[in-house]
């Protein structure tokens, strides 16, 4: 479960930045390209660990017989993760694309 939340998350925004990916390649700006790809995995290994662990919170609140378990915190953080990252990629690109 983990490794396919990793990968989904990682794809989304290594796809997302292919724009960045593109320019940084023509720009020579090859360190940038490769840290925004090790910046993809690592947000989407966060965001992977985060969900998981959200779920067995969510299991375990119900194991206890409540009936109304929804951890939030988690979803809005993921949010704010990808979010953080796509404002990141969109700037640098458009620093990179100004060159």
């Amino acid at each position: 479960m983990l490794v396919s939340r990793f990968l989904t998350v990682s794809g989304l925004l290594i796809g997302l930045s292919l724009p960045l990916l593109y320019l940084a390649r023509r720009k020579r700006a090859d360190h940038t390209a490769r840290n925004f790809v090790l910046a993809a995995l690592m947000v989407g290994l966060l965001s992977g660990i985060l969900a998981e662990s959200s779920e067995r919170l969510v299991a375990q609140c119900f194991e206890s017989g409540s009936p109304g378990c929804v951890d939030i915190g988690a979803s809005g953080f993921q949010a704010l993760l990808i979010g953080v990252y796509v404002l990141a990629a969109g700037a640098m690109t458009y620093l990179i694309w100004r060159e």
